[in-house]
């Protein structure tokens, strides 16, 4: 079976950087093989927070983004 991990390390970029977004993608998978409903309340749940972790990573990946933990000297762009 393929791996997402290369095979000289046991992480990854998702995992390392955007843990959230692996762990709700994760959590609605399971609830797909589970046959959980829909309409149920966890599977919901974690798809809502699927979808908004999901738009950060997009919001990060577009260069929109441009602060972090550690520094806040950069100069912002003013997003559209």
């Amino acid at each position: 079976m393929p791996t997402i991990t290369p095979s000289c390390t046991t992480t990854t970029w998702l995992g390392d950087n955007f843990d959230s977004a692996l762990l709700y993608g994760t959590l609605c998978e399971a609830g797909v093989y589970m046959k959980s409903a829909p309409d149920d309340g966890m599977y919901k749940m974690y798809q809502e927070r699927y979808v908004a972790a999901i738009a950060l990573l997009k919001n990060l990946g577009d260069g929109k983004q441009r602060a972090d933990a550690y520094r806040d000297g950069q100069i912002r762009v003013a997003v559209q």
